[in-house]
């Protein structure tokens, strides 16, 4: 008798979100055809996409943060245009560490259809674009410090400066309080855009 095959964890999730293979292979931004081998069992499911699958449940609403290429392959939109986009302000992007290498851009699936309706195809060489984020600054070699320091002075816990600026958890400030972990060029700016912002209302 033939041994049965272990059930695709990656079909479960999707069974769980009551979606079409098309429509979980949409939202996960992979192709339908390099979806179906992980839903039947006969493939296993890269581990990135796996993640990105949990995410997907857990936050139906678009949040989940996916790197550009695959963004681009959800929204049918060329990955160069995103990252033009990126670059001059019209997308809103993070960054994400992965285990070696640089970090690389991603976005939320969400950002990429406020994109997409707002600024897809409806710009020209004479449109007036957002000035381009700095995404090569980088955190100053006492931002742990700094941090604390900006906190206290705004009266915010991590919790709250990281729903602030975007992070995912309280975990994220906590690892750069310790220094666990280096803030993202992107994440940097905006803190100091949430500093700049309420120490004015200070003063």
């Amino acid at each position: 008798m033939a041994r049965a095959s272990a059930p695709s964890p990656i079909r479960a999730l999707r069974i769980a979100r009551g979606l079409s293979q098309r429509q979980f292979s949409a939202q996960l931004g992979v192709s339908l055809e390099s979806y179906r081998p992980w839903d039947s069992g006969r493939r296993e499911v890269p581990d990135e996409v796996l993640d990105r699958a949990r995410g997907v449940v857990r936050n139906p609403e678009g949040e989940v943060p996916m790197p550009l290429s695959a963004l681009a392959s959800a929204l049918r939109i060329n990955e160069c245009t995103l990252r033009a986009a990126a670059r001059d302000g019209r997308l809103a992007v993070t960054t994400q560490a992965p285990g070696f290498g640089r970090p690389i851009l991603v976005a939320t699936r969400k950002a990429g259809e406020v994109f997409k309706r707002r600024f897809y195809k409806q710009t020209t060489k004479f449109t007036v674009r957002a000035p381009a984020p700095d995404l090569v600054a980088t955190a100053p070699a006492d931002f742990d410090r700094q941090l604390v320091a900006m906190r206290e002075r705004l009266r915010i816990s991590q919790t709250e400066l990281a729903q602030r600026i975007g992070a995912a958890s309280k975990a994220v400030v906590y690892q750069w309080e310790s220094r666990r972990r280096r803030p993202s060029a992107i994440l940097w700016r905006r803190v100091m855009q949430l500093d700049d912002r309420e120490s004015s209302t200070l003063r």
